[in-house]
């Protein structure tokens, strides 16, 4: 009998079951999406230009080192996009951002990511996303080292009120942020 109520039991159980667990199974899952910071490719002038300048260290603070895009929400609480994500490494993105803005803004200065014997810009970023309530922060500082010592060191902080929300929304004012820091540094170097 009680070999009997056992699998009575059993069967009841999985009939009650089966159908739950087929429900949270055809729960449908969001698409993931994938984004680019750099703009896309542009035909640069290969006129001859006065300096070369290496783009060369881009640090981040360590939760802007994974592929998801963050969100600042209340109580400075980081919140990471489980279906927004980088379509590759966010600090080699930044810096192939930075060396189309600079090239677009300079008239005599080359930008490059690699070079043996030429001065060196670095990128510190400490803060970078969209904030819960509308905005896009982006600060830290940039330094020119020359061959012959550190010749410019210079903070930035921006702060726009994003025009519209979503992710894809502030991915593109992410990149229109690096092309006025790449204005800025252009003007503080010439």
């Amino acid at each position: 009998m009680s070999s009997l109520k056992k699998r009575v039991t059993s069967g009841v159980i999985f009939a009650i079951a089966l159908p739950l667990l087929s429900a949270c199974a055809s729960k449908s899952v969001p698409d993931t999406h994938f984004y680019l910071l750099d703009p896309a490719p542009q035909k640069l002038s290969n006129n001859y230009r006065d300096q070369l300048i290496e783009v060369s260290k881009i640090s981040l603070p360590k939760y802007l080192k994974n592929n998801q895009l963050m969100m600042l929400g209340a109580h400075n609480r980081l919140i990471p996009a489980n279906y927004h994500k980088w379509a590759d490494e966010f600090g080699p993105s930044i810096r192939r951002a930075l060396i189309v803005h600079l090239e677009v803004a300079s008239d005599t200065t080359s930008y490059t990511d690699a070079c043996d014997q030429c001065d060196a810009l670095n990128l510190t970023i400490e803060h970078f996303y969209p904030t819960e309530d509308g905005r896009l922060i982006f600060s830290g500082n940039y330094e020119l080292e020359t061959i012959d010592g550190i010749a410019v060191r210079k903070r930035f902080a921006y702060e726009e009120t994003l025009p519209q929300g979503g992710y894809a929304q502030a991915v593109k004012q992410m990149n229109a942020l690096i092309k006025q820091l790449a204005i800025e540094i252009e003007k503080n170097l010439s």
